[in-house]
């Protein structure tokens, strides 16, 4: 299976830069990836294409290790 995933409206303020920063300092190498299970069907999106949303209930994720969060104030027009 294949995971497939877009952006979109992706933009960084600048009263974000120094968290920003912290979170490209982070050494990755010391974590694993975590593992996505995903049982059942889902939805087909349509009778041409081979496109599956899947329901939220048959999404797990395991082994996952977050790094500490990183506050940041919330931006409004800025």
């Amino acid at each position: 299976g294949r995971l497939i995933a877009q952006l979109g409206d992706c933009h960084l303020y600048t009263n974000h830069m120094s968290q920003s920063l912290e979170l490209l300092e982070r050494d990755i190498s010391q974590k694993f990836m975590p593992k996505i299970l995903m049982t059942g069907g889902g939805l087909k999106l349509d009778q041409y294409r081979d496109v599956m949303i899947p329901n939220p209930w048959d999404i797990e994720l395991k082994e996952y290790d977050p790094f500490p969060a990183i506050k940041a104030p919330l931006s409004v027009g800025i």
